[in-house]
């Protein structure tokens, strides 16, 4: 008897486990209603690749484009997805797209994403991204993404288009965020089964502000935005699938915002007044920001319109990659962190039309750091 009791509880443990065996595999056994079987690719999209290091996607993304690619990099297909008002997919946290009809195989992927749907962007004021056109069949080297440029303003920056030459990046408006993601690692697709992948995005566009004041004021000669030319030159217009940037064109990022402030403390100036110093800012956008050893990196102007002098010319990378001694704790590389950071801010401190130091500031953290010039 205690045999067969055994026997009897054993053959109910293997009941039980078959049916649960059966309700699992039951999406590959059962044929006629498949509508609860995943198929086809699911893509995590995430933005963690960041100074915060936690993934904002669902706060900053508001358009997306994935394109698809054999395993030998050419192109298939591509898929979009974007928040309207009346919908906002890409705001809820773990966004996942499902890609069906693919036939089985190994897929690579390259994912850009902006703060809008990408029709929408392109309506707006102001410069904006384009994507190269693709067809099927192309090869993904022929995915690039080029920034709007025009010939340089002259009726407005006459005086500094004489110290540069090149092409103005149009400032009517901010620029529209651009974020890059790539997955070359194939992706292998099976009949009936579904897959996965998570793409990383990378921010490219940056934020620039720039405040100027000068040690010693007047009264009669404050310190005014209305006084200085600020721009940076960089060749940056395009950025290629792989998100290295490649442009032979020089362009010229002008502010799109500019204003002045006033310390409400009065200082004294040299010829015994008191006076209320003021500080001049300019924000501007930047396409992505790269390292060079070619002496072709990015540079910040700050030029003095009224005594024609150019006042400070910096290189922009090399300057603002001090920031990553915030971050020591990560040990981040030069190009890592100017790619991770997005908001930048110098304080520029001129004596006349010449700068004696700049303060960097990190937004995210308590920390400074004041960078004196090295005189020649």
């Amino acid at each position: 008897m205690k045999y067969t009791a055994e026997i009897k509880s054993l053959a109910r443990y293997l009941a039980t486990a078959l049916c649960s065996f059966l309700l699992l595999q039951s999406c590959h056994l059962m044929d006629p209603d498949r509508s609860d079987c995943p198929e086809g690719l699911y893509i995590n999209f995430v933005y963690n690749y960041n100074i915060h290091r936690a993934d904002m996607f669902k706060d900053h993304v508001g358009g997306l484009k994935l394109f698809i690619f054999d395993e030998k990099g050419y192109f298939v297909t591509e898929r979009s997805e974007h928040n309207s008002a009346a919908n906002q997919p890409l705001s809820v946290y773990g966004y996942t797209m499902h890609v069906d009809g693919l036939k089985p195989g190994k897929y690579q992927f390259i994912a850009l994403a902006m703060q809008k749907h990408y029709d929408e962007a392109l309506s707006t004021d102001g410069a904006k991204y384009r994507h190269y056109a693709i067809q099927p069949g192309d090869s993904m080297s022929k995915l690039k993404t080029t920034l709007d440029f025009d010939d340089w303003a002259e009726t407005s920056y006459s005086a500094s288009a004489k110290q540069l030459a090149g092409y103005q990046v149009s400032n009517s408006s901010p620029l529209d965020t651009l974020w890059h993601g790539m997955l070359l690692q194939p992706v292998e697709l099976k009949l009936e089964e579904p897959a996965y992948a998570t793409i990383s995005l990378m921010r490219n566009t940056k934020r620039l502000n720039v405040s100027i004041r000068q040690l010693k004021q007047t009264a009669q000669q404050p310190c005014s935005i209305d006084d200085y030319d600020v721009y940076v030159a960089d060749n940056n217009a395009t950025t290629l699938y792989n998100n290295d940037v490649e442009g032979n064109e020089q362009l010229l990022y002008t502010p799109h915002t500019t204003w002045d402030t006033k310390d409400l403390s009065a200082s004294r100036s040299d010829d015994g007044s008191d006076v209320t110093a003021q500080t001049a800012h300019a924000e501007l956008n930047l396409n992505r920001l790269m390292t060079s050893t070619a002496g072709n990196a990015a540079k910040l102007h700050i030029y003095n319109n009224k005594t024609g002098t150019l006042a400070a010319e910096v290189n922009l990378p090399d300057l603002l990659q001090q920031g990553r001694a915030a971050y020591d704790m990560y040990s981040y590389s030069t190009q890592e962190y100017l790619d991770r950071e997005h908001n930048y801010s110098l304080s520029f401190y001129l004596v006349g039309d010449s700068w004696e130091y700049v303060n960097l500031t990190v937004s995210t953290l308590p920390w400074a750091k004041r960078i004196y010039r090295t005189k020649l």
